[in-house]
């Protein structure tokens, strides 16, 4: 049995210089540097689903989002559960206006509903590579290919 999850890989252009949205969590910090992103929850389309855990992990609503591209997917295991995740990565272009650092609570239906998360604008100098956690890096490192 596998579940499908969604990465949001969201940009913006700040002062010249290209800068991906990171996050880090109070509750997980042993996850280490994040981006938004989750579950599919069952009816929902990938798409569906990556605009509601944008939002519901950063306060970012779908009006302030250009859709660029989808990234392709990454297969995994679960270190948990031992299930295999597919994980479906699509770049997104941030239009609204942001704090250079801000902390968002999460408003959800599921285990992380009250989880702060500290966001991060990281700029991106030269494709020089963000560490993220390991199961996002693949996605990264598509995004990287378009910029």
């Amino acid at each position: 049995m596998s579940q499908q999850k969604v990465t949001a890989y969201i940009t913006r252009e700040y002062a010249g210089e290209t800068q991906l949205l990171t996050l880090t969590s109070e509750d997980t910090n042993w996850a280490g540097v994040e981006v938004p992103g989750g579950t599919v929850d069952p009816g929902e389309t990938l798409e569906q689903a990556l605009y509601r855990e944008i939002a519901e992990e950063s306060g970012i609503c779908k009006n302030q989002l250009t859709l660029v591209k989808y990234l392709g997917h990454n297969t995994y295991q679960s270190r948990t559960t031992q299930e295999i995740m597919i994980r479906h990565n699509y770049h997104l272009i941030f239009t609204g206006d942001s704090k250079h650092v801000f902390t968002h609570s999460v408003e959800s239906n599921d285990i992380d509903h009250g989880w702060l998360y500290h966001y991060e604008w990281k700029t991106i100098y030269n494709k020089h590579v963000i560490k993220l956690a390991d199961k996002l890096q693949p996605g990264l490192v598509e995004l990287y290919k378009l910029l």
